[in-house]
């Protein structure tokens, strides 16, 4: 799985200044990432696992 993750320093600077500006947990954070950039995590995932996660993040 992680041979596939890619994200640019952009969107993890993004992240990073959104979980400070709410003083979020390194979870609620990984919800904000995976619910704004959903088109770069779906593909790290297999189809049976990007359909389970996207029904847990709606």
């Amino acid at each position: 799985l992680m041979s596939k993750v890619t994200f640019t320093n952009e969107q993890m600077s993004e992240t990073l200044a959104w979980q400070d500006s709410k003083k979020a947990s390194a979870d609620e954070s990984a919800v904000h990432f995976l619910t704004t950039y959903k088109t770069i995590w779906a593909d790290w995932l297999s189809p049976e696992a990007k359909e389970k996660l996207a029904a847990v993040l709606k």
